[in-house]
C-alpha cells in the first residue's frame, strides 16, 4: 500500500467477521482523522456489505463485496461517516490503512 501511494501508510485494522458477524453503526470519531483504505476480500461475491449513511442526503447506500474490493474513504471529524458492515451469507475479512493527506499529490506526480 505504501508502495502505492508513494507515501507511508500505516495499517489501521485487521478484521475478521465469520458468515452472519457485523459491526454496528459507528463514525470512527475518535480515531486519527484522515483518509481509510480497507482492502477486502470474501468467500461469497455480493454476500456481505459496507453500509453508509450519505453525509449530504442521508440516503443509506449499501456497497456489496466482492472479493478484492477497495473501500476508500476520509475520517473528518467536522463531516462525520456513519457507516456499518454485516456478513450475512460470507467469511469477510479486511485490512485497514490510514494513507496520508498527501496521496493524491503522490499517485499524480507518479502517473506524470
Amino acid at each position: 500500500v505504501s508502495r502505492f501511494f508513494g507515501t507511508a501508510c500505516r495499517c489501521q485494522g485487521d478484521y475478521w467477521y465469520p458468515r452472519g458477524g457485523f459491526r454496528d453503526w459507528h463514525t470512527n470519531k475518535y480515531d486519527a482523522s484522515g483518509w481509510r483504505l480497507y482492502i477486502v476480500d470474501v468467500d461469497a461475491p455480493a454476500q456481505s456489505y459496507f453500509r453508509i449513511k450519505h453525509p449530504t442526503t442521508g440516503e443509506i447506500v449499501t456497497l456489496w463485496d466482492q472479493p478484492g474490493t477497495f473501500n476508500f474513504f476520509l475520517i473528518d471529524p467536522s463531516r462525520l461517516l456513519w457507516h456499518c458492515i454485516g456478513a450475512q451469507q460470507a467469511n469477510r475479512w479486511s485490512k485497514g490503512f490510514l494513507v496520508p493527506d498527501t496521496w493524491l499529490d503522490s499517485v499524480v506526480a507518479r502517473l506524470q
